[in-house]
């Protein structure tokens, strides 16, 4: 007997995604209403989290929770799918596994890299955006040293274990930090017959005045400092003007032999195929209304990375996964108005603070206007992030792994 319910289609499965669902799951009527998820992996991936299984901080699966443990099967369902093109006019999403009928669209199809037309990027450098990503990462930096050890001392070859990372926003930072406590905590104590500590280098390339504009001047200055105590060479106001297979070309001719380069220096919006098209924003993410409904549209809904959504001063919300769980929440309080033809709520954000972390024992924020530093931020940093997951199982695993790294060496078993 087919399903006569109206659908609510979600496309995305990271933070605006499932938030939203998990929003709409405890308003809709199941009798009336279902939920289809559409993602092309069956998990979610707690992204916030990556640079940490990217350096063994994390066993990899522990920063992915699987869709179906989340959603609720009475009401929801998750095609595991590519979306291909969006019929607004026909009210159909065109996938690679086949058509799917909607009443509500809600897009949350989040972010991809963005190389910014620099050459060599796509060829020669290794990203952190999904699990693949952390994957080939932590393959490499084993990769490199295995091949260093072999060599010998004598034998390194100049920029083998030079690690360049282009990008100071947190994602940079991070991976920075963790890197180098990867270096000196595991590397550099298994191979000290082999290789001297002189021979490995974490440089983090940032084309701005300043790491992590996003924050305070303070916190930024307590960031820089931090990584270079931990001997990262940090570049500020340095561009990568070219990335080949054996290192990297910087503003003013300079160059940095590197094997291994990361970039983690912007995302742009993964906006779907659309008949008639979506309309975008000059920031090139998608145009909505306070509501969080696609400009010119009824049904369309967007949030996360990729719609182009203000806050109550006028000011475009940046793509950061705390904006996108607030989004998640008004758009689904909203479509569920919209069904039941309540008049809908425009959106308030109120940021909730900054935390970043910088490696063991170390990490800088400000929240409800204090400022965090060292290890009670750190503390606070893993607890904030642990309690995000909403699996119990889960958050063992992780506090389990974090617990075990306070007293050995990190896995660097390759696969």
């Amino acid at each position: 007997m087919p399903d006569v319910r109206r659908t609510i289609v979600i496309l995305g499965a990271g933070f605006g995604g499932i938030y939203a669902y998990l929003r709409l799951r405890a308003r809709i009527d199941r009798t009336t209403t279902r939920i289809v998820i559409v993602n092309a992996t069956n998990h979610f991936l707690f992204s916030p989290l990556l640079h940490e299984a990217a350096t063994g901080s994390l066993g990899l699966h522990n920063v992915v929770q699987g869709v179906r443990e989340i959603i609720d099967g009475d009401c929801a369902d998750l095609v595991q799918a590519t979306v291909e093109s969006i019929d607004i006019s026909g009210h159909v999403v065109r996938t690679d596994r086949g058509p799917i009928g909607y009443d509500h669209l809600v897009i949350a199809t989040g972010a991809h890299t963005d190389t910014m037309r620099v050459p060599g990027i796509t060829e020669h450098a290794l990203f952190l955006k999904d699990l693949h990503d952390a994957q080939r990462l932590r393959e490499r930096f084993i990769e490199q040293f295995e091949c260093a050890g072999a060599a010998g001392a004598s034998g390194v070859v100049q920029g083998a274990l030079r690690f360049v990372v282009v990008g100071g926003g947190p994602t940079g930072v991070e991976l920075a930090a963790e890197m180098s406590d990867l270096l000196s905590t595991t590397f550099l104590r298994l191979y000290r017959r082999r290789i001297a500590p002189g021979d490995a280098e974490i440089v983090l390339v940032h084309a701005g005045e300043r790491l992590l504009p996003q924050f305070d001047e303070h916190l930024s200055r307590a960031a820089l400092a931090t990584l270079r105590r931990k001997g990262v060479r940090v570049l500020l106001n340095t561009r990568v003007a070219r990335v080949q297979v054996d290192g990297v070309h910087v503003g003013g001719g300079s160059f940095l032999d590197a094997h291994t380069v990361i970039w983690v220096a912007g995302v742009c919006p993964r906006v779907p195929l659309a008949f008639p098209a979506l309309p975008l924003h000059e920031s090139g993410r998608i145009a909505v209304d306070e509501f969080l409904r696609v400009r010119g549209t009824d049904s369309v809904w967007a949030l996360g990375d990729v719609a182009a959504a203000f806050d109550q001063n006028g000011t475009l919300l940046p793509m950061r996964a705390q904006v996108a769980v607030c989004e998640a929440e008004y758009c689904a309080d909203n479509v569920v108005a919209a069904i039941a033809k309540r008049p809908l709520s425009a959106m308030q954000y109120e940021s909730r603070g900054d935390l970043v972390s910088l490696g063991r024992w170390s990490a800088v924020g400000r929240i409800a206007g204090i400022r965090w530093s060292g290890p009670s931020a750190w503390w606070l940093w893993r607890t904030v992030y642990l309690f995000n997951f909403a699996s119990w199982g889960k958050r063992l695993r992780i506090a389990v792994d974090w617990t075990v790294g306070l007293f050995a060496p990190r896995d660097i078993t390759s696969v």
